[in-house]
């Protein structure tokens, strides 16, 4: 491993299994085409990525073929390092360990169809960066070495954020990712330019002339989509300058630095929480808020009738759908942090509903639509 900063870009492609097909479409012009054409036409390694089964199936589901070979190339070149994943992107520690296998899985088994591997390294990419240790088991028994949480939590704990070691808890490798220098570039405040000038010195001084590792992750749609310019402004240029060897910032797989700064690592706590989770938060054991909040009565209402749907698994077209159903992304849209849409939400509750009535015995179709008539009635639903 080369002296100075060291830097694990991971890149989150993903869409839920709703997507509208008109904002696919958009997305994969501004985002991810552009991005993988690129990759392709330069020579070397690049990032890390998680593609997510989800976006996968939706790309092929409506012809964006070129995208997907795209991409297939850019891994088998080892231009990407592909992380494995949950298919669906369901929040890990809000389902059981059974539904967690069935999700990592179903990645896999749909990458393979599309002859993409499930994974080019011993890395998991855990959607919303949202750990406990009741993950852990999961991830082992699918072969996974380590996974990536977020720091913000870990850094109040401990009074510290390692730069030079991996935090292992049962064995498993726990890279944390910089929330404020994730966040930083999520919210569009960087060219690279300014990036470059800021970035090595805050590190820096952080290091204090040792050789360390930062995580820089964040969503691929930043860069196009969420914020036009900041593929050319920002990607393409760190990339570029980052990803030459012997560059005082350098750009490596985790893989490497999972192989180099895991030698140095210990048993050491990681608190549960995600990207999104607060101090406060924290404190009150609210660890997941975004996604099941105690407080937040439209949490509760869609998670009592996904939990009857959760019950009626009876063939592999239901397995399927419940999959599907756990993405975390109706609850989000209406955490209020800051969104609150529950319109959006009303395809988690739809599609929990269509299992219910396919699958379920008489009394559980009456429970389900209860539970389904007690959320339609909270203020702001359109059924």
């Amino acid at each position: 491993m080369e002296t100075g900063i060291r830097v694990g870009v991971l890149l989150h492609f993903y869409q839920p299994w709703w997507q509208y097909e008109h904002v696919l479409a958009r997305i994969a012009d501004e985002c991810y085409r552009p991005i993988f054409q690129w990759v392709n036409a330069r020579p070397g390694f690049a990032f890390s990525a998680n593609i997510s089964w989800s976006l996968l199936e939706l790309l092929e589901r409506h012809g964006h073929y070129d995208v997907i070979a795209l991409m297939r190339r850019a891994v088998e070149r080892g231009q990407v390092e592909l992380f494995g994943t949950a298919a669906h992107h369901p929040i890990l520690p809000l389902i059981s360990e059974t539904e967690a296998d069935r999700q990592i899985a179903r990645d896999g088994e749909g990458k393979r169809t599309l002859g993409l591997p499930e994974r080019t390294c011993t890395g998991f990419y855990l959607p919303e960066y949202a750990y406990n240790r009741d993950v852990i088991g999961p991830l082992k028994r699918a072969g996974y070495a380590f996974t990536v949480a977020d720091d913000a939590l870990f850094g109040a704990q401990h009074g510290y954020v390692p730069f030079d070691r991996i935090p292992k808890v049962d064995g498993l490798g726990v890279f944390l990712r910089s929330r404020q220098w994730g966040n930083a570039v999520s919210w569009g405040k960087y060219d690279f330019d300014r990036f470059s000038r800021e970035f090595p010195r805050d590190i820096g001084s952080w290091f204090r002339g040792r050789t360390g590792y930062v995580v820089l992750a964040t969503d691929a749609e930043t860069f196009g989509h969420h914020h036009r310019h900041l593929f050319d402004w920002l990607l393409k240029p760190m990339v570029e300058n980052w990803a030459c060897p012997g560059s005082p910032v350098g750009i490596t797989p985790f893989q490497k630095l999972y192989e180099y700064f895991g030698t140095h690592s210990g048993e050491t706590d990681v608190p549960p929480g995600s990207w999104s989770t607060e101090i406060g938060d924290f404190v009150a054991g609210n660890y997941f808020p975004l996604w099941r909040s105690p407080d937040n009565v439209f949490h509760r209402a869609l998670w009592r009738l996904t939990d009857v749907a959760r019950r009626c698994v009876q063939d592999r077209e239901t397995e399927e759908d419940i999959l599907k159903l756990l993405s975390s992304c109706c609850w989000w849209q209406v955490s209020g942090r800051p969104y609150f849409n529950p319109g959006l939400m009303m395809n988690g509750a739809r599609k929990a509903l269509e299992i219910i009535d396919k699958a379920a015995d008489e009394a559980t179709k009456r429970e389900g639509r209860d539970a389904f008539e007690s959320l339609v009635r909270l203020p702001g639903i359109n059924r």
